[in-house]
């Protein structure tokens, strides 16, 4: 599939309008839905453990984190979730973090 570069986001150059994203349209609707979902597994699962798969920062967290981290950017709201935001500053606080844009 070829990725649409000929429409970049107004408001922030270089990134796509909202709503679409490598080259084909993203259903707002269904990815609130979704987060909805995992959003409350994942405040559990942070709730009794510091990381995801680990006592220690593994992979996962690497894997996982700029996925939630960038959340707010498609309108999920990370306010009702404590344990995940505090993961976030976790995460953002180890040694040789590398920040990114919207983070």
């Amino acid at each position: 599939m070829a990725v649409d570069r000929g429409q970049r986001g107004a408001e922030r150059p270089g990134l796509r309008p909202p709503g679409r994203q490598f080259g084909y349209a993203i259903d707002k609707a269904d990815t609130l839905r979704r987060s909805a979902r995992i959003l409350p597994l994942l405040e559990a699962h942070l709730g009794q453990h510091a990381w995801l798969a680990a006592a220690q920062p593994t992979i996962a967290d690497c894997a996982v984190f700029p996925y939630v981290a960038l959340a707010p950017e498609g309108g999920v709201d990370l306010e009702p979730w404590p344990q995940i935001r505090a993961w976030i500053q976790r995460v953002k606080a180890l040694p040789d973090f590398l920040p990114m844009p919207g983070v």
